[in-house]
């Protein structure tokens, strides 16, 4: 089978690409922890039986965190810079490797994007200490840990 996984979703900017005929996935899997997102995806799933809309963000541990300006391009766990005024929301965020190896199977043809605001490395984190990591084809890595300057040596991690 060959599936996607869209891992921080936001509105479906990626979907408009990925959906296409040319790229033949069998399932696109949206990961998107920010109910002001959800809306806007579940557009896409309506109208293609493929889209499934989790509303689950991935990390490194199974947890519920604080998201920082939810439904906003930054939207992120970490905040360096944050004021009382921030937005808030409380998100559920899930082990990587954990989900992967319970809902994907060894065989499937697997691409994943990542873009989450800094938790990608929470996430490859999960996949490197578990076994997913052996399986899929490629992951696209957006380092927006750079963006925050306490934790910029993640990446390097």
């Amino acid at each position: 089978m060959r599936v996607f996984l869209d891992i921080g979703a936001h509105t479906g900017e990626t979907l408009d690409e990925v959906l296409k005929d040319k790229y033949a996935f069998d399932r696109v899997i949206c990961f998107e922890p920010s109910q002001t997102c959800i809306q806007a995806l579940n557009k896409y799933a309506i109208k293609d039986p493929r889209v499934e809309i989790l509303q689950i963000g991935l990390s490194n541990e199974d947890s519920t965190k604080t998201l920082y300006n939810p439904g906003e391009l930054n939207g992120s766990i970490f905040s360096e810079n944050g004021s009382e005024d921030d937005v808030k929301e409380s998100i559920t965020l899930v082990d990587a490797d954990t989900w992967y190896s319970k809902n994907l199977d060894p065989s499937d043809f697997v691409v994943i994007k990542t873009n989450c605001e800094g938790s990608e490395v929470n996430i490859i984190d999960s996949f490197l200490k578990g076994n997913s990591f052996n399986y899929f084809y490629t992951l696209l890595v957006t380092f927006d840990i750079r963006d925050y300057p306490s934790m910029a040596h993640k990446e390097l991690e």
